[in-house]
This record gives structure tokens, C-alpha cells and sequence, in this order.
């Protein structure tokens, strides 16, 4: 029999929940529907209002300039003591703003009357017009800190312009020159330049947006997409939108149509609660409904709770197999990726070893199979930094360093890096840049050339012999203060992407066809890497491509400006010898140590060696001052490591001593490591596997200082 109960009482509550929420949802429906068609209707009549009283006064501001042009215009010196007088006591419109009369010589009579020289014209060209017209947000030219709407007049005569009257209007004077009453004075109003789409004045916000597309995109718009609605308002379009203030998070009712005279758009809007703000008796019946709700909802939960709890743990534990299977397959694809590509480059080395072992009478050939050895293993260190960029990138351990640097230098750089890569393949390698007004900025060096050379060398790999691969370097004009934009393109006529791929490009380990298939090596960690560095870089990137026509990736970046004076050198290095420059290499592996030296030596360096940090420290203490040139210093090593073998040197009593250069040599090879090393006392960090020519550039700074 509870059984029968319980299913009745069950039913009853499902009954009664059923019951009230149709009732409340019909007058719920009824009364939103009824409210919300009231709404458009006083929004839409009020911003006509609004509309009328804008475009209305700005014709009055208009007409008492045109009046003042018309009574310039029949004077016989536009320059003379007449016409000052006359711009000098000039107030006209329904602004208190100053008026000026610009001249094409670049000359202007200032609202006191006095004749200044601006510039060769440009200005005036800049504003020239045959007909009266307002501008959007502009530089005040006397005063570039203030921004200000001109209202331009031309004074003519003989039908010929001979002048521009204008007025240097503060924005905010405009945002007067209309009165709300509707919805009891709550109703925002916004006017925006269709041309520019930038905004004139908003009286509904603290934040100072400057453009329709920065407003619409910020706050969510709800059924409609932001360049939908950015496309109609400049295109004169009369319409109507819901968006979500992104500060408030309310819903906003908003009408928006072109000025009725001008070149502009008048939008008006009002929150929702303000829509609703006389419905309180039917919000205290909706209360008194959703409470008798709530109360049976609340015992009908109670009631299957145990159910309910019992189901989500199931659900919870399912979801958690899934991800623990989905992780599985991952790594297991990862391992199974890596053991293929590792592999490949360690098979080259160990079989060209053996070649060269058995043909060591053939100096040629055991020229060819070093070579590739080198490119093997260059291969083989690409492939293991690769993973660890990808590791470090996704435990946060990447320093992003803003230094002085060159951003046309940095695309030449590139380009001579990737030459011999493209030479090899046959590709046509070019490097276009455009306009560059701003060629210093401050930049992470490191980061952008890891993300350049990543994309560059893609390009490459992936296009056939006789392609072509465009970098273009490209200054945007949209800069924000004190800043440059750059827009990087990297183009390719290779073989392309399918839409599938492109969609999960910058997926970990993603690639189209591997290694065996394509016969292109590559981790699939390239452009995953590439994504997460340009995001740290506070930069975009988008990639186009079509199977069989080519792929274009364009990135653009905002950097910091720097003045040109950083970025001077001190002076041109000369050549060092290093003939008879004694080195104190400290390394306790014995085939780093080996090689090391070999190479040094060959070079003219005279080498001492110390196996552990402190022997190199007790060797230091008791040398004399010069006697060692430089210290070569590894950092993981028995007894004493090579930070603290730094330290305890740069404590020495002796100050000779205690200054020597001290360079890092170590596979401790991130930013970080770098930073640490200086952190330590070190003057420079060069890392494992070492290339020799970075190694004496370093030598070679030191040296210098």
C-alpha cells in the first residue's frame, strides 16, 4: 500500500507543479509580451524624439556657422582686422565651444582673433569640403591631448571655397543638447559617427568605449551577431537589440537609427528593470507563485533526493572513466608519436656511426655521414625541445622578457636563418615589409623568433620544389597609445590543409599525416606550441588554408614603443683573438669536458679543468689575478654546483679575483635557467648541446667589456 501512496503522491505533486507552472507561465507570457511590445514602442517613439532634438539643434549649429561663413565669405580681406574682429566675437550655435577660420595655406584665425600657422595645408585638406558636415572624434589640433567634434562650414566665394569655418566642439557639450523623459528620465542615449563608428558621446556609461565595434563586441548581444549589427548600424539601418551590459550583467532594450540629417547614429536604451520598474503587483503574484512552487518543489526533491544523488555519482563516475580512458589513449598516441619520431633521428645516428666506423679510410664519405649526423641530431634536439616547450608552457613556467629590439631586424633574421632550409627544399624564400613607421619597440626576441621560425620552417616543409613562401611585415594604423601594431603574414603555395585538420591544428600532437606518410618530420607539437606562445605574447593568430592551393597564417602583435636611441650599440666589436686566453672549464662529465676543450683548443685557448664547483673555486682562490681569462661553468654537478661555485667566487676578498667572466655552459637551457645564472653572479648562459658559434660570441662579449 505505500507503495500505491507513494506513487500517488507523486503523482499529485507532479500534478499540482504541472498545474501552477502553466498557470504561471500563461500570465507570465501574457504580461513580458504585453510589457516588452510597450516597450519597443516608447523606446522607438523616443528615440525619434531624441532624434529630432539632436538633429534639430545640430542644423541650428550648422546654420548660425553657414550664416557666419555667409557674412565672412563678402569680405575683401578674409585675413584682415574685419574678419579677426569678426571670428574673435564670434558666438554661434547652441554650444559655448570656440570657433576658428582655417585658411588652405595652412594658416588660422583663432577664436581670439589672432592669425597663427599651423602647418603646409595638410589640416585644411584633411577637412576640405564643398557642404557643411559634422566629424567624428578628432585631435583638437591646438590641443592634441583633447578630443573634440568639429563642425565644418566652407566660406566661399564666387563659388569657390576660400576658407573653413569650424567649431572645436567638446563632446560632452552634445550630450546636453538633449533632454530624456522617457521612462522616467532612465533612457541612455549614445550618438556615433557612421563612417568611423566612433562614438560622439554615451550618457548610459562610467567606461569610456571609443568605438561602436569596441561597445558591441564588450557587451554580449543576445540572437545577433556583433559585425552583423556594426554592419547595419553604418550602413543607416533602423532596428532594434537585446544585449547584456558586460558590467552590470542586466539585459538592455536598445533602438538605434541613422541622424535624420547627418552622417551620424542616434541609439537609445534602457535597462530591463527599468522596463518593468511599474509591475510590482504582478511581481508580488509571481513571488506568492514561485514560493508555493519552490515549497512542493522543495518536498518533491526531498523525496527522490537519494535517487537523485546516487544517479549523479554514477554520472560522475562514467564522466571520470571517459576522461581517464580519453588520457589513456592520449598518452598511449603521444608515446606511440614520440617512439616513431625519436626513433627515426636516433636510427640515422647509430647507422651512419657504424658506416663511418667501417670506412675510416674513406675521409669523404666519413664527412658524408658526420653531416648527417649533425642534422640527425639537430633533428633529435628539435624533437626533445619541442616537448619540453610544450611541458613548460602548459605548467606555466614560461618568462615572457620585453627587451629593445629592431621588428624589421627580427624578419631579416628569420629570413637568413630559414634560407639555407628553403635552398635545400628549392623553395623561393621572400620577405616583403611595408610602411614601417615604428621600427623600435619592446619585444620578448626569443619567443618571437621560436614562433617565427616554427612558422616559417612549416611553410617550407610543406611546400614543393619551385614554391614560393611570402613573410610580409605590415604596421597597422589602429595602434593604441604609445603602442605599434604589426600585422606578420607567413604565405605558402604548398600543399595545403584539409578543413578537418585546420579545425584541430592547434591541437596538442596534431598532425594531418605522419612522419612515414608525409615524409616531413615533426613532433605535431609545432603550432600547439606556437598558439600558446603568441597568446603569452599577447598577439592573435589565424591560419587560412585550402588543400592543393597553400596556407596563409597571419599573426599580429601589440608591442610597447621605445625610442630609437635604445636601441644604439655602444660601439662595433673587432675580432678577439683568443690565442694564449685561458679558460678554467668546469664540467664533470668527461665527454662534455673532452669535447669542449678539443674544440676550444683548436682555437688558440689555453684549457684547465676542474671536475666539481669547489675544486673550481680553490683553483680560482689561489691563482693570481689574469691568470684565468674566463671561467666556463656547468651548473649540475657533485659537491658543489655552479651557482653557488659563482657565489662563493664573487666573494672572494680579492676583487680581481672575485670579478672574473663567468659564463654558464649547461643543459639547464629555458629562460629561467638564463635568468638564474645572472641571478647567480654569471655574466653569460650558454646552453647544451652547445653551439660553438654562440659559445665564442659569448667569449667574445666578455672579452670585450
Amino acid at each position: 500500500m505505500s507503495g500505491i501512496s507513494n506513487k500517488r503522491r507523486i503523482l499529485a505533486t507532479f500534478i499540482l507543479i504541472a498545474v501552477l507552472g502553466m498557470l504561471s507561465s500563461t500570465m507570465g507570457y501574457q504580461v513580458y509580451d504585453l510589457s516588452l511590445d510597450q516597450c519597443w514602442n516608447r523606446l522607438y517613439d523616443a528615440s525619434c524624439d531624441v532624434n529630432d532634438q539632436f538633429s534639430s539643434k545640430m542644423h541650428g549649429e550648422v546654420g548660425a556657422l553657414k550664416g557666419l561663413a555667409n557674412i565672412i565669405g563678402t569680405m575683401d580681406d578674409m585675413k584682415g582686422e574685419e574678419v579677426r574682429a569678426q571670428i574673435g566675437k564670434a558666438k554661434t550655435g547652441v554650444t559655448t565651444a570656440p570657433i576658428r577660420l582655417l585658411f588652405p595655406d595652412g594658416t588660422m584665425i583663432d577664436s581670439d582673433g589672432e592669425l597663427v600657422t599651423l602647418d603646409n595645408g595638410s589640416f585644411y585638406r584633411q577637412f576640405a569640403s564643398n557642404k557643411p558636415y559634422f566629424t567624428g572624434i578628432e585631435k583638437d589640433i591646438l590641443d592634441p591631448g583633447k578630443d573634440v567634434v568639429y563642425c565644418v562650414v566652407p566660406v566661399t566665394e564666387y563659388g569657390l571655397n576660400q576658407a573653413l569655418v569650424i567649431k572645436f566642439i567638446d563632446p560632452e557639450q552634445l550630450s546636453t543638447t538633449v533632454s530624456n523623459f522617457s521612462f522616467k528620465g532612465d533612457m541612455k542615449v549614445m550618438v556615433a559617427d557612421r563612417n568611423t563608428g566612433e562614438i560622439v558621446f554615451d550618457t548610459g556609461h562610467d567606461k569610456n568605449y571609443s568605438t561602436v565595434e569596441e561597445f558591441f563586441n564588450e557587451n554580449y548581444i543576445v540572437d545577433k551577431k556583433p559585425a552583423e549589427v556594426i554592419k547595419g548600424l553604418k550602413g543607416g539601418e533602423e532596428n532594434r537589440l537585446v544585449f547584456i551590459d558586460s558590467g552590470t550583467q542586466e539585459r538592455i532594450y536598445m533602438s538605434y537609427m541613422p541622424s535624420f540629417q547627418f552622417n551620424w547614429i542616434v541609439t537609445t536604451y534602457v535597462e530591463e528593470s527599468k522596463v518593468f520598474a511599474n509591475s510590482s503587483a504582478i511581481k508580488n503574484i509571481f513571488f506568492a507563485f514561485g514560493t508555493i512552487i519552490a515549497l512542493v518543489l522543495t518536498i518533491y526533491f526531498i523525496w527522490i533526493l537519494r535517487d537523485t544523488l546516487a544517479e549523479i555519482d554514477r554520472v560522475v563516475l562514467q564522466e571520470r572513466l571517459i576522461k581517464a580512458e580519453q588520457a589513456e589513449k592520449a598518452k598511449t598516441t603521444f608515446l606511440f608519436n614520440m617512439s616513431h619520431d625519436i626513433r627515426t633521428p636516433m636510427n640515422a645516428i647509430m647507422g651512419y656511426t657504424d658506416i663511418a666506423k667501417r670506412h675510416m679510410e674513406d675521409t669523404e664519405r666519413v664527412r658524408d655521414c658526420l653531416d648527417k649526423i649533425s642534422v640527425s641530431g639537430l633533428h633529435l634536439l628539435e624533437i626533445i625541445n619541442d616537448v619540453l616547450d610544450m611541458a613548460r608552457i602548459e605548467t606555466g613556467n614560461v618568462t615572457i622578457t620585453e627587451k629593445p629590439m629592431d621588428i624589421v631586424s627580427c624578419m631579416e633574421e628569420i629570413l637568413i636563418m630559414c634560407r639555407s632550409l628553403a635552398g635545400s627544399n628549392k623553395v623561393k624564400l621572400n620577405l616583403e615589409v611595408g610602411d614601417i613607421s615604428r621600427r623600435c619597440v619592446y619585444g620578448d626576441i626569443v619567443h618571437i623568433n621560436e614562433v617565427m621560425m616554427n612558422v616559417v620552417s612549416n611553410a617550407i616543409k610543406y611546400t614543393s620544389e619551385d614554391g614560393h613562401v611570402d613573410i610580409r611585415l605590415n604596421q597597422l594604423d589602429n595602434s593604441p597609445e604609445e603602442s605599434s601594431v604589426y600585422r606578420i603574414e607567413v604565405e605558402d603555395d604548398g600543399i595545403g590543409m584539409s578543413e578537418e585538420f585546420l579545425s584541430q591544428i592547434f591541437d596538442t600532437f596534431a598532425r594531418e599525416r605522419n612522419t612515414t606518410v608525409s615524409g616531413i618530420e615533426g613532433t605535431g607539437l609545432g603550432m600547439s606550441i606556437v598558439k600558446k606562445l603568441v597568446e603569452l605574447l599577447n598577439g592573435t593568430i589565424d591560419i587560412e588554408s585550402r588543400k592543393g592551393v597553400g596556407t596563409k597564417v597571419t599573426m599580429i602583435f601589440t608591442m610597447r614603443n621605445c625610442a630609437d636611441e635604445v636601441m644604439e650599440e655602444e660601439a662595433t666589436r673587432g675580432e678577439e683573438s683568443f690565442v694564449g686566453s685561458r679558460i678554467l672549464l668546469v664540467e664533470d662529465n668527461e665527454m662534455n669536458m673532452e669535447i669542449a676543450r678539443t674544440i676550444l683548443e683548436e682555437v688558440g685557448f689555453v684549457i684547465e679543468t676542474a671536475e666539481d664547483g669547489s675544486l673550481a673555486v680553490e683553483k680560482i682562490r689561489h691563482s693570481t689575478p689574469g691568470y684565468y681569462d674566463c671561467v666556463l661553468m656547468d651548473i649540475q654537478m657533485p659537491i658543489m654546483d655552479g651557482y653557488e661555485a659563482t657565489r662563493t667566487i664573487r666573494a672572494l676578498d680579492n676583487p680581481e679575483l672575485a670579478s672574473i667572466p663567468i659564463i654558464a655552459m649547461t643543459a639547464n637551457a629555458f629562460e629561467e635557467d638564463r635568468e638564474k645564472a645572472l641571478q647567480a653572479g654569471m655574466n653569460d648562459h650558454v646552453p647544451k648541446p652547445i653551439e660553438f658559434k654562440k659559445l665564442f660570441d659569448a667569449l667574445q662579449k666578455v672579452y670585450n667589456k
